[in-house]
């Protein structure tokens, strides 16, 4: 099952939820994209789900989320409360760089940022059966 807007689209597929994002990037097409997560997620009847990203097309100057909002993004209820791993893929190199830091210091490095979709999902796999948010995770 999939959630779509004009350019962003949401689905859940063999346990792994799926976002992928396209073009100029806001908290609100973020939490947008969140929100429809965890409707997909609870339809599935489970907790947590192993979240891969996908920023194909997406370039540093089109991500718009100001670091006095990023709080706001990781403070969702879908962070928090319903994904047990994140992956980042085919991120710009200079968006990458950029968010890295902050992604260590407010997940304590569980959001990975890997170059292929093969890579996420073998690694998202082995987080199928995990019943702990990331956020919960030791």
């Amino acid at each position: 099952m999939a959630m779509n807007d004009a350019q962003n689209k949401v689905w859940f597929k063999d346990g792994i939820l799926y976002s992928e994002l396209h073009g100029i990037i806001t908290l609100g097409a973020i939490l947008d994209l969140q929100r429809q997560g965890v409707e997909l997620i609870k339809q599935h009847n489970i907790d947590v789900a192993p979240n891969i990203n996908i920023m194909t097309d997406t370039k540093d100057e089109d991500f718009k989320v100001k670091l006095s909002e990023f709080s706001k993004m990781i403070s969702s209820i879908l962070t928090v409360n319903h994904v047990s791993g994140i992956w980042i893929v085919d991120a710009d190199e200079i968006l990458r760089k950029k968010n890295e830091p902050l992604a260590k210091l407010f997940f304590s490095g569980k959001i990975r940022y890997v170059d292929t979709l093969e890579q996420a999902e073998s690694e998202a796999r082995e987080m199928i059966d995990s019943k702990k948010s990331v956020l919960a995770q030791d």
